[in-house]
């Protein structure tokens, strides 16, 4: 009995209708993820959502499906569907090649069963080749490294996560003829831990710079400036400031928020200073004015653009490459020797998945 329960459910794990179901799981699970904003916290949803369907999206994990518990369950069955009707169709495969087949009572021609034998490899090469792309693919995305380093030109920046540092040596935006941006270009040094220079190169949108595996895409720029924080005219701080970004002295609770730069013939910059967390003055200021609150001095000078430039490293890439080769070649065996028109429906049935 127990062998007979469990031969049943390995056939129905590896079988068509299983595998079927899991698809239409997982595709409806990815539009749960298209329709849900992915990423964003508890408070955001609650004021999107009512409180129940809020406690549903962060219970189940819908604000990040992809990496959510069900996704993962339902990706690993159906990797172990693939697995288990790839395995299966292997050693079927292989007692057709070596003549036991189960059609001996009919009667087909020598090239017939040549091409009948064909189709089913074509078939299990296509299984093969889904599942070694599913399981390098996941490899990949567990392993998946992703770090960012941004700064002005003449900056030395480490890569977190690694003994890399990448110095950026130049930042340039080209036009064309019309005067629209045609490409963002970082001129940048890949350096070891002892500052040795490994590569030097330009990271371009849509050309970035690659080592070792890592990759360094040219992803964003923005306006930085040098800010100055005083107070009764002693410096308390003095650093690099970029748009979006505050810079604070927390021995007095103060800082200021750089929000917008103006590049024009007056240049201009929106800023707002922030005291023990509330905003308590807010306005804009002439580059390189100094801005007064009480005994506090705030100077930003000396604007210029700073480039953001992403890091990634993906493992398993030639293994999905193998895998979707081997997919392609099935797919093309199984168009060019079909196997439905050389079996009856009985022996068809038996091999379906």
């Amino acid at each position: 009995m127990k062998k007979r329960s469990l031969r049943k459910t390995l056939v129905f794990l590896r079988s068509m209708k299983f595998g079927i179901f899991l698809l239409i799981l997982i595709m409806l699970l990815s539009m749960v993820g298209t329709f849900i904003p992915q990423g964003l916290d508890e408070h955001s949803y609650s004021h999107e959502y009512s409180e129940m369907v809020t406690k549903i999206i962060i219970g189940l994990g819908l604000d990040d499906v992809y990496n959510s518990k069900i996704f993962g369950v339902l990706f690993v069955a159906f990797t172990l569907n693939l697995f288990l009707c790839s395995t299966s169709r292997f050693f079927k495969i292989i007692k057709k090649f070596k003549g036991t087949s189960s059609i001996e009572n009919i009667e087909l021609d020598s090239t017939d069963k040549i091409e009948n034998k064909i189709g089913y490899l074509g078939s299990w090469l296509l299984h093969f080749g889904i599942l070694l792309v599913i399981i390098f693919y996941s490899y990949g995305h567990i392993t998946y490294f992703t770090e960012s380093v941004y700064g002005v030109p003449g900056m030395i920046r480490s890569i977190n996560g690694t003994e890399y540092q990448v110095k950026i040596n130049d930042f340039t935006i080209e036009y064309d003829e019309e005067g629209v941006i045609k490409q963002y270009i970082s001129q940048i040094d890949l350096l070891d831990k002892s500052q040795n220079i490994l590569k030097s190169s330009y990271a371009a949108v849509n050309s970035p710079m690659r080592y070792e595996g890592y990759t360094f895409y040219q992803t964003a720029y923005g306006w930085a400036a040098e800010c100055q924080v005083l107070k009764s005219g002693e410096n308390l701080v003095k650093d690099i400031i970029y748009e979006q970004t505050s810079l604070n002295v927390p021995s007095e609770n103060i800082g200021i928020f750089f929000n917008k730069y103006y590049p024009d013939d007056d240049p201009m910059l929106l800023y707002a200073i922030h005291y023990r967390g509330q905003i308590v003055k807010m306005n804009f200021a002439p580059i390189g004015e100094t801005i007064k609150w009480n005994q506090y001095e705030f100077k930003i000078d000396n604007p210029q653009m700073y480039t953001y430039i992403e890091v990634n490293k993906m493992k398993g890439q030639l293994g999905a490459a193998i895998g979707a080769f081997i997919m392609i070649l099935g797919l093309f065996i199984v168009f060019k020797y079909p196997i439905n028109k050389t079996i009856n429906s009985k022996e068809k049935d038996s091999y379906v998945r």
